[in-house]
């Protein structure tokens, strides 16, 4: 089966579990659709093994199995249904093929960090609620990774699997465009595009005949994505977008460059529809990235600065606004010394609870207060120190930055191995694309999207938290996979790349297995 048609099966999968989900909420016909959506997809990944990874990694990364789950009232064992999907192209490639299990070295890091976590668990004051966060890393995180780096083992999957992470966040970009555009915000795509209405929202005026005018963003602007957080669903297209963008690099024909441009737009005009100060910021730095790599020229730096433009004024009126308080950040540095009521209160507040956790950090430095323990038992105390306190904040607050509330939680051990699984994957993808970039561009290019899309996470967890944090390790698998077949790719192109064939839908007809092993 041609990479068109994986691609085209899995979205029809999606669309026939769509179509049943709406039948269901709207004729209340559980059990008869719900048996005929899971024995369609039963059919398409024992007639196609390697459908079964794409279906779980379009349902997974766009929340869609965490939403089916809360529509039915049992997410647990949605999950576990759609996880043992993975375990089709599993059973075929062990049991039938005779492949050996994959191990590779972030998994035992990843092993080591739940041994660290478990241990910071025992010092909790709610070891319950420690041991909770726990179960969720391993299923999460290491039983995700583990099903992944086992079901994708060849680089045609991960061409597929690359491929519809990208139609993904073209969808839910286009989604937030729809809602913007219409002013449906009601309508929010069965919550993969979730907009809170709670405050309302005003009707923009006419600026100059045709721009609209947006003096205040409100909450119902933001495009909320599929956990209902703007910030949050920055984060998660941010992560798709470089690996978008280099599917665009590395296309060869017309065609193929018009999708990935298309999706590529798409993805950018959901992040700049989430309203999201610390998305833009990351927008800045990876342009800075694609120019220092030398990836974006002058006149590429135009064209995109000319496009990204547009669509502010086009689909995001008030972004400006939006970014004029973070310029404003230069008055903590003076005013807000003796008098800290200056400046946005959300950048107080962030400020505040940032300090807070770096100040638990150096109280309990080396294996933390325990996973899941600074926000209910540490936060408010800490908060209150006079010293770092830019806003009054009396109730329990997450840090919203990753790499604090992690060192809090889990101190310099826990924190240390979490950064060591993502230096050891963002190590590899650079050594293939180094080895690959003069021989093998197309495949150098695929290496490039996701090392960029990872430090994109990172980027952004540098105002967020590590709730939901499946959306990483899923990212984290499928980088970490791809980084294993490169490392055993020939150097050489292939007849069929020095023909000019695109690699975005290119037929495959032999099924090559990628060495295997410890990487």
């Amino acid at each position: 089966m041609s990479l068109a048609m994986k691609v085209l099966a899995t979205l029809g999968v999606m669309g026939a579990a769509a179509a049943s989900a709406f039948l269901t909420i709207k004729l209340g016909t559980l059990l008869p659709v719900a048996v005929g959506t899971g024995l369609l997809l039963l059919a398409a990944v024992l007639a196609r093994p390697d459908v079964g990874s794409l279906v779980f990694v379009a349902l997974a990364y766009s929340n869609g199995i965490a939403l089916i789950g809360a529509k039915i009232g049992d997410a647990s064992i949605i999950a576990a249904g759609f996880s043992g999907i993975l375990c089709i192209p599993i059973f075929v490639h062990v049991f039938v093929k005779r492949e050996p299990w994959i191990i590779d070295y972030p998994f035992l890091l990843m092993i080591l960090f739940g041994g660290a976590t478990l241990l910071s668990s025992m010092m909790a004051k709610d070891v319950d609620r420690a041991l909770a966060w726990v179960m969720t890393f391993v299923t999460e995180g290491l039983l995700l990774y583990f099903l992944l780096m086992n079901a994708i083992r060849s680089l045609r999957s991960l061409r597929a699997v690359a491929s519809v992470l990208v139609l993904v966040g073209a969808a839910l970009g286009s989604f937030a465009i729809y809602q913007e555009l219409t002013g449906q915000y009601d309508q929010q795509f069965g919550g993969l595009m979730q907009r809170n209405t709670t405050y309302g929202y005003e009707d923009e005026g006419l600026d100059d005949g045709f721009v609209r005018d947006r003096e205040k963003v409100r909450v119902a602007h933001r495009a909320g994505g599929p956990t209902g957080g703007p910030n949050r669903c920055a984060q998660i297209l941010l992560t798709i977008l470089p690996v978008a963008l280099f599917r665009l690099g590395g296309e060869r024909t017309g065609k193929g460059r018009l999708i990935a441009a298309g999706a590529s737009v798409l993805i950018l005009s959901g992040i700049l529809l989430t309203y999201s100060r610390g998305g833009f910021l990351n927008l800045i730095a990876l342009v800075l990235l694609l120019t220092i790599l030398g990836y974006l020229r002058f006149r590429q730096l135009i064209v995109a600065t000319v496009v990204t433009g547009l669509l502010l004024i086009a689909i995001a009126p008030g972004y400006v606004g939006r970014i004029e308080s973070v310029v404003g950040l230069e008055r903590f540095t003076t005013e807000a010394v003796t008098e800290k009521k200056q400046g946005d209160a959300t950048i107080r507040g962030r400020l505040t609870e940032m300090l807070a956790s770096l100040h638990v950090f150096l109280d309990y430095p080396l294996l933390g207060v325990g996973p899941s323990q600074y926000s209910p038992y540490y936060s408010i105390q800490y908060m209150a120190n006079p010293d770092i306190a830019f806003r009054d904040i009396d109730k329990s607050r997450r840090a919203h930055i990753l790499y604090f509330e992690l060192a809090a939680e889990t101190g310099i051990v826990g924190l240390g191995l979490f950064m060591a699984i993502a230096m050891v994957v963002l190590r590899n993808l650079w050594r293939s694309r180094q080895r690959l970039k003069n021989t093998r561009p197309d495949l150098a290019h695929l290496a490039m999207g996701f090392f960029l899309g990872l430090l994109m996470y990172f980027g952004a967890a540098m105002f967020l938290h590590f709730s939901y944090q499946r959306f990483y390790w899923i990212a984290l698998a499928i980088a970490g996979v791809c980084a294993r077949l490169l490392a055993g790719a020939e150097t050489q192109p292939t007849a069929r790349e020095e023909r000019g064939a695109s690699a975005w839908l290119a037929e495959e007809t032999e099924f090559e297995a990628e060495a295997v092993g410890v990487r």
